[in-house]
């Protein structure tokens, strides 16, 4: 981007952020909230080529956040054949009360995967997590910045749909999601809305949920929303048979 057209929407942006009275420090703060909008959240409709399952994983090796990942995943036991197996796709919207609400008290929510193995003695180990920028202020300088995946356990969450899979996809998928992970973050073509819901979208095959995008506050456009992804849950519960039994609605918590 030109550094003339970078300028002008800076200002721009910081004229609508501070059009009431406020302190240097809330300047500051809210600035840096409008431009995180979805906190590690952002979009690009990714392709499902650009995310289907694949068995060679590569990524940066000094990425500690996705070195703990994998590390996560190794909790899995492949050899176990008789297992379930499970992805969810959840979402935590800002405000319960009002879920339609993309930003609420600076909280803008999040979207995040479970992914869960049920072995034959009826227990389950399961691991969450999402996709982040590593420094929210910095979507302020750049639209592509630097990205983490961090452990969502124990998150509290409004709405989930899952979907079972099999052995090999479950752990293919668990490969190409640290390979997503590696994908620089932007706030509106690729974030924590455009992460899960491309790899629920491979584990889903033909039944793939569409995408939906919602207008962020102020001039910021549009984007991958946790409270995008609950409207869109409520419409397929309403809509279509093949989903409905598998979306719930409630107050849950992620499993650690």
């Amino acid at each position: 981007m030109p550094v003339a057209s970078f300028g002008a929407k800076f200002f721009i942006r910081l004229f609508y952020i501070n059009r009431e009275p406020t302190t240097p420090k809330q300047i500051i703060v809210n600035l840096i909230i409008a431009f995180c909008i979805c906190q590690g959240c952002s979009t690009t409709r990714t392709q499902q080529s650009e995310i289907l399952p694949n068995n060679s994983v590569s990524y940066p090796r000094n990425r500690t956040d996705l070195n703990q990942l994998r590390a996560s995943f190794a909790r899995f036991n492949n050899n176990d054949t008789s297992s379930l197996y499970e992805i969810k796709l959840c979402a935590d919207v800002p405000y319960d009360k009002n879920p339609s609400k993309v930003v609420h008290k600076r909280e803008p929510g999040h979207v995040f995967l479970i992914f869960s193995q049920c072995l034959n003695h009826n227990a389950a180990v399961s691991h969450a997590f999402g996709y982040y920028p590593v420094r929210p202020a910095t979507v302020i300088f750049g639209k592509n910045v630097r990205s983490e995946v961090r452990n969502n356990g124990g998150r509290e969450y409004d709405a989930e749909i899952a979907v079972r899979v099999k052995a090999d996809l479950f752990f293919a998928l668990l490969d190409s999601s640290i390979t997503l992970a590696s994908r620089k973050y932007n706030l509106n073509k690729f974030n924590c809305y455009d992460f899960g819901i491309g790899i629920f979208n491979s584990a889903a095959g033909i039944e793939v949920i569409p995408i939906q995008y919602v207008k962020f506050p102020f001039i910021w456009g549009r984007g991958g929303s946790p409270t995008g992804l609950y409207s869109q849950l409520k419409l397929l519960q309403e809509k279509d048979p093949y989903w409905a039994s598998h979306i719930q609605f409630g107050q849950f918590n992620a499993p650690h």
